[in-house]
């Protein structure tokens, strides 16, 4: 189960595959306004942003306070080059959209294209305070502090972009480990599981963590560094799923 929960947050799914399954649930249900988001985002993913438009409005048509039809659809305008429906749709999005942290990447995206370098770094900071472990805002920030000649904030952002691609591309190799070790049957080591684990929590899905870390407890009880981990881990996970 761990290797399949590996597999779809390291690779994905495969997205041709995928939007064909979704097609499939929504001729037998063309209700369900969670599979034709689904089947959005996997068109999203394929290029085929016109398509994603057309079905994320549908849904929001029937219903309008479904905050992540509303981030298909404005990353779809934003694809589309469609600025003016893209600020629009900026506008009229609920109240809880607006704190996700992807409102305000895309806000930002609207200050820089203005020539608002400024509050466009504020708004990148309200959306790393959300979501501090989102590589591509790091990446964003550091460029606009770049702009702002403020050094410091672009080297300390920058930095932290390339040490969070650097944990994925760690934990991708290490994947390939799980899976080698589990096609010779001997399974993945506790120190296997453990090193997971921590570049879950580097990555800040601690819910991952949290279940590597106990799969290495399982393979070995005495682990003292995953015994450690979770005892960092549980509370903080438990925090975010309330």
């Amino acid at each position: 189960m761990l290797e399949l929960l590996g597999r779809l947050d390291i690779e994905g799914a495969e997205p041709n595959e995928a939007a064909e399954i979704v097609q499939k649930f929504l001729e037998t249900d063309p209700t369900d306004l969670e599979a034709r988001r689904a089947l959005a985002y996997h068109y999203m993913v394929l290029g085929k942003t016109r398509e994603a438009s057309s079905l994320v409005k549908e849904c929001l048509e029937i219903r309008p306070d479904f905050v992540s039809a509303w981030e298909i659809l404005v990353a779809s305008l934003y694809d589309l080059g469609d600025f003016a429906a893209l600020e629009a749709a900026l506008d009229e999005l609920p109240e809880t959209g607006r704190e996700t942290a992807w409102y305000w990447r895309f806000q930002a995206t609207n200050l820089e294209r203005r020539d608002q370098p400024e509050q466009a770094a504020r708004a990148l900071e309200h959306a790393l305070a959300i979501d501090p472990f989102d590589s591509r805002l790091h990446y964003l920030l550091g460029r606009v502090y770049h702009q702002l000649g403020n050094d410091e904030g672009n080297a300390e952002h920058i930095t932290r972009w390339q040490e969070l691609a650097a944990a994925r591309a760690r934990r991708r190799e290490l994947y390939r480990e799980v899976i080698l070790s589990n096609q010779r049957g001997t399974g993945p080591s506790s120190e296997l599981c453990f090193n997971m684990g921590s570049h879950y929590e580097l990555m800040g899905v601690y819910d991952g963590a949290v279940a590597w870390h106990r799969e290495s407890l399982r393979r070995d009880p005495t682990n003292a560094m995953s015994r450690e981990a979770l005892e960092r881990l549980e509370p903080k996970n438990l925090e975010r799923s309330q």
